[in-house]
């Protein structure tokens, strides 16, 4: 039994050493265990590459939105590096409706975001609105806004900028695996 457990503790040892180095050098072992010299893990490995946990469906957490918003999602069907989907619907009355459908592609962790409408409002004017924004994956857990460009056009005077900012800059929001969408 000793010796299954040192053959095992051997046998650990060697692949421990041949996952984290190109030149897996084990000291003590007789030459005849083959444990020195170069690995077949010099190459690329699951570690380094793509791996189960970057494919697939996933979901960006977006918050809570008033009872106005019906619909918002922002999702991916293949995988983080792949196309990302945006959808805002809200109807906040008086012709102020968004809907927004819009894509990324975040190829190489990093896309751009645009989006926009427009509205007008009864008797008032109208609005229409453009967001830019600059988007980069944090890892696997999140997606950071690392610039928002807002930009509106209207002759509503005294119209806020506030209603059309839906990414916070600078904040990770976070990423759930699995997406009901796909």
């Amino acid at each position: 039994m000793r010796s299954a457990r040192a053959l095992a503790l051997a046998g650990s040892v060697v692949f421990l050493a041949a996952c984290t180095s190109g030149e897996t050098q084990v000291e003590g072992l007789p030459d005849s265990t083959g444990a020195t010299g170069p690995t077949a893990a010099t190459g690329p490995t699951a570690a380094t590459g793509p791996t189960a946990a970057t494919g697939g469906d996933f979901t960006l957490d977006l918050g809570e939105y008033p009872a106005a918003v019906s619909e918002v999602a922002f999702f991916t069907c293949d995988g983080l590096e792949g196309t990302w989907r945006y959808i805002f619907k809200a109807d906040f009355g008086a012709g102020v409706v968004f809907d927004v459908d819009s894509e990324v592609d975040m190829a190489g962790g990093e896309g751009t975001l645009v989006f926009g409408g427009q509205f007008s409002v009864l008797d008032a004017g109208s609005v229409t609105w453009t967001d830019t924004v600059d988007l980069q994956l944090v890892g696997t857990r999140g997606i950071k806004a690392t610039n928002v460009v807002v930009e509106v056009d209207t002759n509503i005077p005294g119209f806020t900028l506030d209603i059309f900012e839906n990414f916070p800059q600078n904040r990770t929001l976070a990423i759930v695996e699995g997406s009901d969408r796909c």
